[in-house]
């Protein structure tokens, strides 16, 4: 028999519960226990109720969502909390907090309740749910949710290895693609980073919606010591700084005569995601070829194997996040069981190795 999702919605607001209700009950094995209107009432429900999922507003009247977030992730170790707010960027001190709060991951409130902003914010709870839960199958559009079978995510004994590239090989650019847990993975890794790498740019993408990706710039920014900043369209790319692809678009370089440009876009989702991780390594294959270190890190998903497919082609180093580091070992799973991954490495030890292969070493 199928476990059913168990979900409390906390928000002060009777328009968003009735939405997130309805939505929600729309789906196969996703159910709806309770409802809060404020902190105080949300942190007595994660008590009785023990839920799979908490979606958590940050503004509440008695006790807003930022406080009462400790109390609940004490309360249910176990309970998932998807806090939604309608953050922008002057609010970015707050969002800081958040993840390092115990908060599995955000969404966006809609900002008006007109019908694309709300579908925008349905679309992006359900994918969310999704990367949390894989075991109920691959979003489409926001059809019900179809049960597939959890596969053994261990890799097999005869997965194939891409052969360590020798060292010596300059490294011009660092990529990186990550999902679901990665905001925590990518703090921990530019933590690590701090000071270092100021002669090479990192290109990012976290699949995160909008508002959310310059809070994550300024915390990485703030944990690394190193500017880092979400690119803009046009700009060129300098050494040393960090560039994060902003919620709701692609980012992708190009190598032109003055140096690396930046372009973004709002094409077609890639792989159900805007920003996608697939188009900004593919083009920044073709700006930095072989040159170029590419780290796969915690995500659900296979989104960052087709650019790590061609980066492999050409010659690029390729790091891949393992299983028991991993929140979801979606993505990284994908690029190990290709057999390109050159080296597959629990969290704590990819910032050194980027640092080594960076200043030339294996």
């Amino acid at each position: 028999m199928t476990k059913t999702l168990r979900i409390c919605i906390a928000d002060d607001s009777s328009i968003i519960r009735g939405i997130v209700t309805r939505l929600l009950q729309s789906h196969d094995h996703l159910q709806v226990v309770s409802a809060a209107t404020d902190g105080v009432v949300a942190i007595e429900h994660a008590k009785q109720h023990k839920p799979d999922i908490m979606i958590l507003d940050i503004e509440m009247p008695n006790k807003d969502g930022l406080s009462a977030l400790p109390e609940i992730v004490r309360c249910s170790p176990n309970t998932k909390v998807i806090m939604a707010s309608t953050l922008t960027k002057k609010d970015s001190d707050i969002g800081k907090k958040v993840l390092a709060l115990g908060a599995t991951t955000y969404v966006q409130k809609p900002a008006s309740g007109e019908a694309g902003e709300m579908d925008r914010f349905s679309r992006e709870l359900i994918h969310i749910i999704h990367d949390l839960y894989p075991e109920y199958g691959t979003p489409t559009d926001l059809t019900p949710l179809r049960v597939a079978p959890r596969t053994n995510t261990t890799p097999s004994t005869h997965t194939a290895t891409a052969r360590t590239k020798p060292a010596g090989t300059p490294i011009h650019a660092v990529a990186i693609a990550s999902s679901t847990g990665g905001p925590q993975a990518l703090a921990t890794v530019f933590e690590d980073l701090k000071n270092s790498l100021t002669h090479i740019p990192i290109f990012i993408t976290q699949h995160m919606p909008r508002a959310f990706t310059v809070i994550l710039a300024n915390n990485l920014g703030s944990l690394s010591g190193k500017p880092c900043k979400e690119g803009a369209d046009g700009e060129l790319v300098r050494e040393g700084l960090t560039y994060i692809a902003p919620g709701d678009y692609h980012m992708r370089v190009s190598k032109q005569r003055e140096g690396i440009r930046i372009h973004l876009d709002q094409g077609e989702m890639v792989n159900f995601c805007r920003p996608a991780a697939d188009p900004m390594i593919e083009s920044l294959v073709e700006s930095y070829g072989h040159h170029l270190l590419l780290v796969v890190l915690t995500g659900m998903g296979h989104d960052g194997l087709k650019g790590a497919q061609l980066a492999h082609q050409v010659g690029c180093t390729i790091i891949a996040q393992d299983q028991d580091s991993s929140v979801v070992w979606g993505m990284p799973k994908a690029v190990v069981q290709a057999g390109i991954a050159h080296h597959i490495l629990p969290l704590k030890d990819i910032s050194s190795k980027i640092k080594r292969l960076c200043e030339g070493g294996k």
